[in-house]
């Protein structure tokens, strides 16, 4: 898959790079989202300059939320959300391809 890495903070231009992963798969609990769209906030530029609270391990994958399609869900999950159409908050992990938690419903 695509996935944005960030290798230091700094400028986003200097700092992201896009690079091929290998596809995650959906373990117990989790689902399997092929995103379609994903925003980019002021607090995603601010983690990239490590100007965030949260300064990830680096190298890291990047990003906060999105909207997708359950493409596979994992054991324990119910097989009636693939092809459902959901969002994805937060991530940290821009991609094409994401694992979230299969039973967490918003309000």
């Amino acid at each position: 898959m695509k996935q944005l890495i960030l290798t230091k903070f700094g400028d986003p231009e200097d700092t992201v790079r896009l690079v091929d992963t290998p596809e995650p798969v959906a373990g117990p609990g989790k689902v399997l989202v092929r995103l379609e769209a994903a925003a980019i906030n002021p607090s995603d530029l601010l983690l990239l300059k490590g100007k965030y609270l949260v300064h990830p391990e680096l190298p890291a994958g990047v990003g906060a939320e999105g909207v997708g399609i359950v493409e596979a869900v994992g054991p324990e999950v119910d097989s009636n959300l693939v092809g459902k159409r959901v969002i994805v908050l937060p991530t940290y992990t821009y991609g094409n391809l994401l694992v979230g938690e299969g039973g967490r419903r918003g309000p």
